[in-house]
This record gives C-alpha cells, structure tokens and sequence, in this order.
C-alpha cells in the first residue's frame, strides 16, 4: 500500500461482508486548524463511489479493477480553509458477478493528506445504508450490465450537505486493507459533463392497468394515447420550455412522455419534477422508436427504473450505473388519490466521457464516407470509459475480441495507447488454471470462448507495434506464456490439431449461421480455431524476439508453420477448392464461410498453386459472408497484401453494401449488426465499438499507412484510391504525425505527398490498379 493510504482501514456497514446491491453513506466532520493548500486525497471503493467535501462533489467512478488488484483514485485539493468540514462519501457495492463486475469485498478506503492535516477511514466515520434506494436482490437490466434501481424519495437524506445531523448514525465497521492496492491507470479517467437536455416529441394519456414483475414489464404493457390533443395532455410553458400535465379523475392514470436527446449518448439520466408526493415516475431508456415508444422490456432484459416523488420539487440523477441511449421514456402516475399538477422541468442526461485529443483528421470528396467515418469515431468515443466496452446500451463489458477491433480503429485516432494498454492488463486476471480466458474482464463468470483466449496475445503484440512499448508484454508476460503453451499443448495426437481443453465451452467465432455453437462434438475440429492460435503464435514470437528471445520465439515459429501444413492439409475441400471450416472424423461437414478464407489467407496458409482458384470461390460471394466483427481481416488481407485489382474492388464493395445502409437518417453510432436493432431477440445494439472499421478503411485503406516496425519507426504508404479523386488525412505516431494527401491527375495517376516526423522512415509503394504519379516526400523535425 502507498504511504498515503498506509494507515486507513477499508469501512462498511459490516465486517465486509458481501451482499447484492448496497447503498451505503459514509460521512466525517473534522477540523482543518489551518489554510491547507494542495492537499491530496486518495480514495478506493468496491464497487463504485461519489465523493464530495462540503456538499460539493470531488469527483465519482471507481476503476473497473479486478478484486485481485484493487486501484486507488486521487484528487487534489487546491485551498482548504480553517475551520469544520464534511467530507460525505456514496458507496455503491453490487456484489453480484456480471460481465463488467467481479465481485470483491464491499467498503470504502480513503485519506486525505495536508501538511497539518491527516484524515483516513476507520471506525470514526459515521454509516447509514441509504434509506431511499432499495438494497438487495431486485431486477437485472441484463446479465451483461447489473442491476435496475429504484428510489423513493420520500424517505432520501441529504447526505452531502454539512447541516445534516448523523450524530445518531452508527460507526462504521473498519477491516485492515490486506491486498495490496495501486494507482489507477491514469490513462482511463472519465469525466462527468454537463447536463445535456432532452427534447419532448411525443407525449400521451397513460393507463396502468396492473403492475408486472419488473417495471420495464409494467411500462412495456401500460396503454399509452399518443399524440392526444396537447392540452387534453399537458400545456407547454413558453417561458422555461416546462410541461405542466394536470391530473383529472377519470381521464388516465398517468402521463407519458418520450424525450429525445438527439443522438446517442452515455450518462447518468437526471430528471427535475413538481409533483404530489408518492407520484410514481417509471423511467426508460433506448436507441430507438422502432415500436413506437422505446424497447425498454426486452425478453427479460429491462431498461427501465423507479422514482418516487416527494412533495414538491424533485431533482434526482441515476447514479452508478450510466446508460446508453437516445431516447428516454417517463411513465408519470400521480396516484388516484393525488391532486393538482404535475410540472416536468427537465429531462436528460449528464455525459459521461473520456477525455480525448483531437481526432486525426482527414478529407475527401466522398460526403457519405466522411458521414460514416464521424459517426465511427462518435461509436468509438461512446464505448470507451474505464475500458472498451461492446456496446453502452446492453453490456458494457471488455471483451478481447471486440476490443482488438477498437483498439486498431483508435490507433489511426488518438495517441491513446495508455488506454488501451489499462483494458489489455484487465485481461491477465481473468486467467483460468486451462490456460483460457474468462469471458470478459473483469469477471468472474465463468463463460468462456476459446476463440477470444487466443486474441489477447494478438492484441498485445498490435499494441507495442503501434505504440513502439513493450510494457505490457513485460507486465503480463507469465499469463501470456500460460495462455500460449496451454494452447499450442492441447493438441490431438491422430491429426496434430489443437483443440480447447473443453467441449463445453463456447464455440463462438462470429454472429454467422454455424458459427455459435455450445458444444464440439467427438472427433469434430475447428480450422478457425487453429487459424485464430497460428496467428497468436506469430505474434507471441515476434513480441519474443522483442525481447531478447530468440532462441524461444524460433521455438513458436516453428510450431506456427508445422500447424499451418496441417490445417492446409485437413481442411482443404479439393471439389469446392476452398477450406471447410469444421471436420468431424477427418471429414469436412457443415458451412463453408468467408471468415475461413480469409484467415488461410491472412496467415499465409495457402499454397501458391491454390490462391488463384481459392479466390475465385471468395469473389464468387456463394460462402457465408463475413459479418462486421471479422471486416477488418478482409481489409488487412487485401490491403497487405497483393492478391490484384479484384480483390480490392471486392473490399470495396462489401464495405459499401455494409456500411451504407446504417445512413439511414436516424442513426447517430454504427450497428452491432446489419441487422439493427431487431437482432439478439431484438437487442441488436445501434452503437457497437467493433463496427467502426470506416476508420480503418480511411486510414489503412485510401491513405494506406500501416506500420512496418514498432512505433511506426518504418511504415508502408501504399495509397488507394477505391472511387475517390483525392484524399488527405493524419495519421498519430509516438513521434508526431504522418500526413499523406494524394490527387488522381489528368492521367489518372496518384500524386503523392507525405509528410512525416523526423526519425521514421516512409516505404512507398504502388497497387497495380492506383499506380503513382509525382511523389513528395519531407520530414519534419
């Protein structure tokens, strides 16, 4: 432990333990004898914390850490002057295992430090279970995301505010930290924004005819009016933009309203009312109106809270868990004995972002690829806070293989390679005894997909090329060593293929027919999971010779080549001329898919003598096609390397029959899915971090940048031009920027200019289809 935090003790209601669901206050007075001056304080909590010092907020959010390796916050405190202040501390402890949340124990540690001032808890602190908010086992909004919330306000204490009397409070209970604790990462650090308001564009006359078991279920089955003439429903006040909605015996229960925020965006919803006291406000949040209203109850996921209302005004944010949506959804029923009206103020949402550097920029002529390329970057940007995240609205959750997309995407953005190197350490607690990795991190579910095991070692060895550091391989390099040997030695004797350790696992590899399985067969293989591990190989030994390891990366090179003639051998189909992606008992069966092609492509696991005709049958589009999570190897292939004209025309088209169709009007983030929001059972997610290849496509693609050694020290530019007549644009280094801009001239070449930082070598090249004209080259110190 630091010294700063050597000697606070971890507080809670109880001797630590864990229950589902806690709200849990935390208050101490003390005395400043002095004018302190940059003080620091350090605070840690499981699972989540608001923090404030005279009824004002310091700062929220714990780290999404794993139990295992628990982190400290800090904050600075410019001036604090004599006299008795309050420092008032929100504690959330969810207590139950969800994608996004291992649970650890509950309670809070913190210390404040000046140079006459030393505050830490212990058992001095003052406790209350906050009294609004229902603890306990209550509805899930997903098994993903955590738990739904309800508050009444009716019994909430003023917790923050100095003048609050806790002196009847009891003590808390105070436990020694016994697992060491370190700084968060400093490079995923989210900030709360100001209050971003939501416009009311429907509203109607609300009947409630039962509750359900959950309040999404209630809300889904309330029959609405909508539409109903305005002032049978509420009177607009021109002067403050307030709706104020009487309530007449006889005419409805309720009032409902649907509020847009005009585009998607991720926070803590706020709300400000009038109402009578005991006037229920059911609150649901979406991504859109395909029903009419928004999909807040969705085959037992549930996108919808409680609020009940004290006398009068009613402020109240959702703490804890942000949301990600568009549009909001407020049931308001007054109750039957209730009287007089009800006066809606405000209804939003406070953001809550990542703090990012300019994105690089970059232009042509393509108004619909720049629209597409912004809405990629807004994806981007929504699911990125603690960690990478899939999507806002459903999950939240760190997975590898989702990540790896956002990762490479960000690289052509941001220097933001502290970010992701904080998710790629997440991954090494998530580590099982079989050498696979738990579904997401942090976790401690115990789903697994064999697949997304292989893609860390990937990820890590993409982010020292692109960062130039190999910090994170030197930090995780014993997890990464068990992964891979674990793997490589889980081979199959009769045909030296390898396997994962259990049938049982989950056989994902994309949302494509016969790619989601949860179960293999006896006798039955995968050649995409070999494919997947060949890769992994490659990349462990190049981060191998990085450091030093010759003699061992040869080791892992030799094993990748000998499993290449293998998966080449048994998997080729010489009557369809390509490759199966399953066999069982040595013969192929099943769907024949784009995603196999392409990774025997990518890895170099095609005989020369087979590419030409392997191609045909990709070309032919008769496979299943490749879906959103796996276009970025179509890309990486196609664009690396040289398989002629065609199939750059093909990357071409598949991005544009992809991609295209989500400028639809309405859509302000990249779909999961081409599917939308009606897929998954109509969960399909309308903002997903791994569809925002149009980045890449931009930057990889048209510009055609990629680094060739780690940090971009050498890179290739091998421009393209697809259907555009110029392009320019930025591309972030260690070293500063490289920017490329290129016009097709009279004879239909590509004149070239690139600029780059002193120190890194540029190796131009030409594709046979978008051959160069003049060429320019500068550094620039």
């Amino acid at each position: 432990m630091n010294a700063l935090l050597h000697g606070a003790l971890r507080i809670w209601k109880n001797a630590g333990v864990s229950e589902p669901n806690q709200y849990v206050i935390f208050r101490k007075k003390f005395t400043s004898t002095s004018l302190e001056k940059n003080l620091r304080l350090q605070i840690s909590a499981d699972s989540d914390f608001i923090l404030t010092l005279d009824g004002r907020e310091l700062g929220r959010g714990q780290f999404s850490d794993d139990p295992d390796c628990p982190t400290w916050s800090e904050y600075t405190i410019p001036e604090l002057s004599p006299g008795v202040h309050i420092l008032a501390v929100l504690v959330y402890h969810k207590g139950e295992g969800f994608s996004c949340y291992a649970p650890g124990v509950p309670g809070l540690l913190l210390a404040l430090k000046g140079e006459h001032l030393d505050v830490v808890s212990d058992t001095s602190w003052k406790m209350l279970p906050h009294p609004a908010f229902i603890s306990g086992m209550c509805d899930k909004v997903t098994r993903q995301l955590g738990f739904t919330a309800q508050y009444d306000a009716r019994k909430a204490v003023a917790w923050a505010e100095p003048s609050l009397d806790d002196h009847a409070w009891p003590n808390a209970v105070a436990m020694p930290q016994t697992i060491p604790i370190q700084k968060r990462p400093p490079g995923a650090i989210p900030r709360l924004e100001p209050f971003v308001a939501a416009k009311v564009i429907r509203q109607g006359l609300l009947f409630r005819r039962h509750e359900e078991k959950t309040v999404a279920l209630t809300m889904a089955i309330d029959q609405v009016f909508w539409n109903t003439i305005e002032n049978e429903v509420s009177k607009l006040n021109s002067e403050d933009g307030s709706y104020s909605w009487q309530h007449r015996d006889g005419l409805g229960d309720g009032w409902a309203v649907i509020a847009d925020l005009g585009r998607e965006e991720v926070g803590f919803i706020e709300f400000e009312l009038e109402a009578p006291e005991g006037c229920v406000v059911d609150f649901a949040h979406g991504e859109h109106l395909d029903d009419g209203r928004v999909r807040m109850e969705c085959f037992g996921r549930n996108f919808a809270d409680r609020y009940i209302c004290r006398q009068g005004l009613n402020v109240f944010q959702l703490p804890f868990r942000r949301v990600g949506a568009r549009y909001l959804q407020l049931h308001i029923m007054p109750g039957a004995a209730a009287e007089g009206t009800v006066r809606l103020l405000r209804v939003g949402l406070c953001p809550w972002t990542l703090p990012f550097p300019e994105a690089a920029p970059f232009q042509c002529g393509n108004a619909e690829l720049l629209e597409l390329r912004r809405l990629a970057i807004r994806t981007l940007e929504l699911c990125m806070h603690e960690h990478y995240e899939d999507c806002p609205w459903r999950e939240q959750s760190l997975y590898t293989y989702d990540s790896r997309n956002q990762m490479l995407y960000g690289y052509y953005l941001w220097n933001n390679e502290d970010f992701a190197a904080a998710s790629l350490n997440l991954f090494g607690h998530v580590l099982l005894p079989d050498g696979q990795l738990r579904l997401c991190a942090p976790t401690r579910m115990t789903t697994v997909i064999p697949m997304y095991s292989l893609i860390w070692p990937i990820q890590v060895y993409e982010h020292y090329l692109y960062s130039g550091s190999i910090e994170v391989f030197l930090k995780n390099r014993l997890e990464l060593a068990e992964v891979v040997d674990k793997a490589l030695n889980c081979r199959d004797a009769a045909t030296g293929l390898c396997h994962p350790p259990s049938k049982d696992y989950w056989y994902f590899y994309e949302w494509a027919p016969e790619l989601s399985q949860h179960i293999c067969e006896e006798g039955e293989f995968h050649s995409l999971y070999n494919l997947y591990l060949i890769e992994m190989l490659d990349a462990y030994a190049k981060l191998l010779r990085a450091d030093g390891q010759d003699t061992a990366a040869a080791r892992y090179e030799k094993a990748a080549s000998e499993l290449r003639i293998i998966v080449e051998r048994l998997f080729y189909d010489a009557e369809k001329q390509c490759y199966a992606t399953k066999i069982r008992h040595g013969k192929p069966f099943g769907l024949y898919h784009e995603h196999t092609q392409l990774l025997m492509l990518h890895v170099q696991a095609v005989p020369q003598e087979k590419k030409e005709a392997l191609l045909k049958v990709i070309f032919a589009e008769k496979l299943v096609p490749v879906t959103l999570s796996v276009m970025p190897y179509l890309l990486m292939l196609f664009l690396q390397q040289d398989h002629g004209p065609e199939s750059r025309n093909f990357v071409l088209s598949k991005f544009q029959r992809n991609y295209y169709r989500m400028l639809d009007g309405k859509s302000t983030s990249l779909w999961e899915t081409i599917k939308g929001g009606d897929d998954f059972m109509y969960a399909g997610s309308l903002c997903h971090g791994w569809s925002s290849l149009p980045v890449y496509f931009c930057a990889a693609g048209l510009l055609g940048v990629m680094p060739l050694e780690p940090g971009f020290k050498r890179f290739r530019v091998r421009p393209w031009h697809g259907e555009e007549s110029f392009a320019e644009g930025e591309i972030p280094t260690p070293a500063g920027r490289i920017r490329v801009a290129w016009q097709r001239n009279a004879d239909g070449l590509l004149d070239l200019q690139v600029r780059h930082p002193a120190g890194l070598q540029p190796e131009i090249s030409a594709w046979e289809d978008a051959p160069l004209g003049t060429v320019q080259v500068k550094s620039e110190p």
